[in-house]
């Protein structure tokens, strides 16, 4: 046994002997203390139990070998003893050999031989086994507390997310983390992960983060915590030290005094949508197994009522679609037991036209028509699922093509039908001229495709016949048959330009006009072609607005629409033509898939003929159908090709013997009239001359010869490429100017549009003229020509070629 030399008589060897013997039996350490705290007496020596060596102990007191905190401790316990003799316990933990340790200190008066005032016997025992189970025991006691609480608080909320705060209050309590907070995500548009902090509980002293910008809309991978997303997915906690994370994650947790962190994810609806996190902040810690297992008790609580909460939201919110859908919807719903009708809601009474009161208790075949009760019981009967059509009757003996629903119900302890009747007549109308318009624009595009190569023919009929009339005697007996060709060319050609009126493929030329104008300076045409017993008139109402069109098309359209008028009156009768502003709404819309909704100028034509039968109007705009005898069928369909290509629709009203009324509808423009762009005189016949530089491409050889052989009998230098590479090479090799590039629009390989852009870089004085027999969008977007682009359609007459080509070399 140690002791500090003091002077005193030594003890018996004997008993010296003895007590050693007693002492180091025992497992406890025995230290002899006086009343200042001063070691005077250890044993036996048990390094592992002991905060310092023997010798470093004794002799001194307890102020100098603790820390004050734990020195006053040991100085108020050794005073109470030696002032009233009476013994006590303290408790009290040391760091020993690298690990908290607890001890239980027994603190118990002894007078010495001879000593008036008592020293105090310390017995040390480790109580850090004992102090373990009490921890363990108490945090048990705080975790089912904290179960409980948490279970209470979930049941009492309808909204589990109301009670948050006081459920992440209770968690933090029961562990003592810094700080407790819940998260949710969301997928972003691009696929990623967004992480917000929608609730958080702070320990006294510890700064709140809740408001902090960066835990909103968190996007994780771009952030750094992708390796958060691939654990949590899968399930499993984001836990430990922060020093120990990777770098992308620590700078963010460091800002927010995070030490150590556990994340455990919520599975909501089978998903990672939601977690729970506890931060430790004034110290690391660890997370035990025991602590991460009540944690994930808990998470499982607090997701099971969020997913309650969300599936009797969601009950709630079906059942509110469901009446209101009752209640609203334009579907006519009867709930009926081996056709009996139970219940209905009022779009039932309203689509059959009876009284509300007037509909349970009555069979629903009283509802349908006679020609289809049969298919009606037979499918309710069957218990058939699938829609099906039937015709409908209503209470004042009306009918309406129907589709109907059926499906079982529970209803009252037994099982029902329930019946969704929806009115399909007009969405059958609607699909019918849908498949119209498809039709009619599969055979535009047709018109389209073929017109290219037609047009090319054309030109080349068109132009030889010319130069073979030119050289031909006026008496020749050829001539007349040269002239049948040339007329049977025209022929071709106009028929060719219906077409692509009809399939919005023309080429076309918008300004600004008043339609008042445009029917003046058709008017006294339009008086030839009806004849004198006919009466033309011509109504302008005030004010009315401006619209862009092509006006020689404008032209067309009402010659056309003249030409149908004086076939329908072939006894006399009287043409009115009307124009007025017109607004079209939302509603009009809705029956004419065609129109658009605005301000409007609309164009009345309306005779006084015999009128249509509704199968005929049904098909007026339907190309090559006509009840004319050697008619082509392609007038009607022309006109509603170039209305639409105006961004325009046209209507017809129609009765037998009652005439026929044809409104155009355009959109209307604020911008004022534009004056017709007026080219160079030319006189009547004159072929005009140049000298200029003619580079020609057209990937047709017919085509491409007779616009060299036109230009070259007019004085022109000519280059001609087969197609733009050829063009391009011809252009670097010629040394002189080239004035003016002659190019047809589609070609193989490039467009002439991208042709020009490169001839007109290097040679910016280039002028460029384009050729072609319908638009493809290359110059002329939805047919209509950009400003200032010089255009000759196919097919042209040598004359027109030569006249397009000076006009183009003569323009300023």
């Amino acid at each position: 046994m140690s002791r500090a030399e003091d002077g005193s008589s030594p003890r018996p060897a004997g008993e010296e002997r003895r007590l050693r013997a007693m002492l180091e039996a025992m497992h406890d350490v025995v230290l002899v203390v006086d009343a200042a705290g001063r070691y005077l007496e250890i044993g036996p020596s048990r390094p592992d139990l002991l905060y310092r060596p023997p010798p470093a102990l004794l002799g001194r007191t307890v102020r100098e070998v603790f820390a004050p905190e734990r020195a006053a401790q040991f100085e108020a316990a050794i005073t109470g003893v030696c002032r009233d003799g009476r013994s006590r316990t303290i408790e009290y933990p040391l760091p020993i050999a690298g690990r908290e340790m607890w001890f239980e200190a027994r603190l118990s008066p002894m007078l010495a031989a001879g000593d008036a005032c008592p020293v105090v016997v310390v017995v040390i025992r480790d109580a850090t086994e004992r102090k373990q189970v009490e921890e363990r025991s108490e945090r048990q006691a705080r975790y089912l507390t904290c179960v409980a609480d948490v279970a209470q608080l979930l049941l009492a909320a309808p909204d589990p997310r109301a009670v948050l705060p006081g459920v992440l209050a209770s968690i933090g309590g029961a562990t003592g983390v810094d700080r407790c907070h819940f998260s949710e995500t969301r997928t972003a548009a691009g696929g990623g992960l967004l992480l917000s902090r929608t609730a958080e509980w702070a320990a006294p002293g510890v700064e709140p983060r809740l408001a902090d910008p960066r835990l909103r809309e968190l996007p994780l991978a771009e952030a750094g915590f992708a390796r958060w997303i691939d654990l949590l997915r899968r399930g499993e906690p984001v836990a430990g030290h922060v020093a120990g994370f990777p770098e992308s994650e620590r700078p963010l947790l460091e800002s927010q005094d995070v030490r150590s962190l556990l994340l455990l994810p919520l599975a909501v609806q089978g998903g990672c949508e939601c977690f729970l996190g506890l931060d430790a902040c004034r110290a690391p810690r660890s997370w035990e197994r025991a602590e991460v297992d009540f944690l994930r008790a808990v998470a499982q609580d607090l997701a099971q009522a969020i997913a309650r909460a969300h599936a009797l939201e969601t009950l709630r919110e079906s059942e509110e679609r469901f009446r209101r859908l009752a209640a609203a919807t334009s579907e006519a719903i009867a709930i009926h037991d081996r056709g009996v009708i139970l219940d209905a809601n009022d779009a039932f009474a309203r689509l059959f036209r009876v009284p509300p009161d007037r509909v349970v208790g009555r069979s629903v075949l009283e509802f349908a028509a006679p020609a289809s009760v049969e298919r009606v019981r037979g499918n309710f009967l069957a218990g058939v699922e699938e829609p099906y059509e039937a015709e409908g009757l209503r209470a004042d003996g009306s009918t309406f093509l129907g589709e109907l629903t059926g499906r079982a119900l529970p209803y009252g302890g037994r099982s029902v039908r329930v019946t969704a009747v929806r009115d399909v007549t007009e969405r059958r109308r609607l699909e019918e001229r849908l498949r119209e318009a498809q039709k009619m624009e599969a055979v535009g595009r047709l018109a389209g495709g073929i017109a290219h190569d037609f047009n090319n023919l054309l030109t080349a009929i068109t132009g030889h016949g010319a130069f073979l009339l030119g050289a031909l005697p006026a008496e020749h007996p050829a001539r007349s048959e040269v002239e049948a060709i040339r007329g049977a060319a025209d022929r071709a050609a106009t028929l060719t330009r219906r077409l692509l009126a009809f399939g919005r493929r023309q080429v076309l030329e918008l300004r600004v006009v008043s339609l008042a104008d445009v029917l003046g300076g058709v008017e006294k045409t339009l008086h030839r072609v009806l004849g004198e017993d006919i009466d033309l008139r011509v109504v302008h109402a005030p004010d009315t607005g401006n619209v862009r069109v092509d006006v020689a098309q404008m032209e067309q359209v009402l010659l056309n629409l003249a030409l149908n008028a004086r076939e329908a009156m072939p006894r006399g009768g009287r043409l009115m033509l009307e124009t007025a502003n017109a607004e079209l709404d939302a509603s009009y819309v809705e029956t004419h898939p065609e129109a658009t909704a605005g301000s409007h100028v609309m164009l009345s034509v309306g005779d006084s003929g015999v009128g249509m039968p509704p199968e005929v109007l049904a098909r007026m705009f339907e190309p090559f159908f006509t009840t004319k005898d050697g008619g082509t069928g392609l007038g009607l369909p022309m006109v509603h090709g170039i209305i639409r290509q105006f961004g325009g629709h046209a209507q017809v009203y129609s009765e037998v013997g009652r005439g026929t009324t044809v409104k155009l509808y355009l959109p209307r423009v604020k911008a004022a009239a534009e004056p017709a762009r007026a080219g160079p005189p030319v006189a009547e016949g004159e072929w005009p001359t140049g000298s200029e530089t003619v580079l020609v491409v057209e990937d047709n050889e017919l085509v491409r010869g007779l616009a060299v052989r036109v230009l070259r009998t007019q004085g022109y230098v000519v280059l001609d490429a087969p197609h733009p590479d050829a063009a391009l090479r011809l252009a670097a090799a010629h040394a002189g100017d080239i004035h003016l590039l002659l190019t047809d629009v589609v070609m193989p390989g490039h467009s002439g549009r991208e042709l020009a852009a490169v001839l007109c870089a290097a040679r910016p004085a280039l002028r460029v003229l384009y050729m072609s027999g319908y638009t493809d969008n290359v110059i002329a977007h939805h047919g209509v020509l950009e400003p200032g682009t010089p255009f000759l359609e196919k097919p042209f007459t040598p004359q027109a070629l030569a006249r397009k080509v000076r006009a183009v070399l003569d323009e300023r």
